[in-house]
């Protein structure tokens, strides 16, 4: 077999997806139809997926120059979808699903393999998350949060409490009657209020954010716009509470065979259109066959 760096590194993630799915055979088979790697965005049986990026910065000396390409992180998913390997560059985390694909425990180790701690997530008969908690390696707490559901007709409120029973924030989701998620308003520590539209196949086509700190003025108010086109950001635009733009950012892409895209050029602008740096984003896939 060749040595070629694709076959190493296929060959790097095929043994340490091998351990996990071990742990998850175990499970059993599944009835859910959406798994991690759609959520993701990812179309074909994507099994790898390498990200690394370089930036430009047009206010440096020698600004056609990219910096050193550097390599942000990888990830792995198995067959049906579930995200098993996230891997950084002093750490990696494993993750361990149970029969509906929702991710229960994950384990965090650095690059020793070394266990570090432990995070896990229960959830109720519906699939909602009701518990989180984080533990060491000797399995002591480190933190824990519950969650207290509110549910009504085209509204949901999720209040969040700490080990100590003290609630630290809320949230109100709200839907349409296409059960698609139009506005969520978060509170605690910081008002944060979100926008959503959709096209008429349900694919989100816009997000405004509007975020404010009670302890500022609200002249600190700012708005972030955000559109998308299947499923991809296309303009990221940040305002000001009266509407007048501060900056905004273009996206382009490059993409494989399977209609995934493996180069991500972003250029962000000033309101006057000046660029101010650019990043691309590599992506290297891999496929299960």
């Amino acid at each position: 077999m060749s040595d070629s760096p694709n076959h190493r590194f296929y060959a790097l993630h095929t043994s340490l997806l091998l351990v996990l799915l071990l742990q998850f055979c175990a499970c059993g088979k599944t009835n859910l139809t959406v798994r991690d790697r759609e959520r993701d965005g990812f179309k074909g049986p994507v099994q790898v997926v390498k990200w690394e990026r370089q930036w430009k910065n047009f206010k440096d000396e020698h600004p056609s120059e990219w910096d050193n390409r550097q390599l942000w992180k990888t990830v792995t998913y198995d067959k049906i979808g579930n995200l098993v390997i996230e891997e950084y560059d002093t750490n990696y985390q494993a993750h361990i699903h149970d029969r509906y694909g929702r991710c229960i425990q994950t384990i965090f180790f650095n690059w020793n393999h070394c266990c570090e701690k432990k995070f896990y997530k229960t959830y109720d008969r519906a699939g909602n998350c009701m518990e989180e908690r984080y533990v060491n390696a000797d399995g002591q707490l480190i933190q824990k949060w519950t969650y207290q559901r509110i549910q009504e007709k085209n509204m949901d409120t999720v209040a969040v409490f700490d080990a100590d029973g003290v609630m630290t924030g809320q949230s109100e989701w709200y839907y349409d009657d296409r059960g698609l998620v139009i506005r969520k308003t978060t509170l605690n520590p910081s008002d944060l209020e979100c926008l959503f539209s959709y096209d008429e196949s349900g694919r989100l086509v816009r997000k405004e954010q509007l975020s404010r700190d009670p302890q500022s003025d609200e002249e600190e108010e700012t708005h972030v716009v955000i559109l998308y086109e299947d499923g991809r950001e296309t303009r990221w635009e940040s305002q000001r509470k009266d509407g007048k733009l501060i900056h905004y950012r273009t996206y382009d892409y490059q993409f494989d065979e399977h209609g995934n895209w493996i180069v991500q050029t972003t250029v962000t602008h000033t309101a006057g259109d000046e660029p101010l740096e650019m990043e691309r984003m590599d992506r290297t896939i891999l496929y299960h066959y």
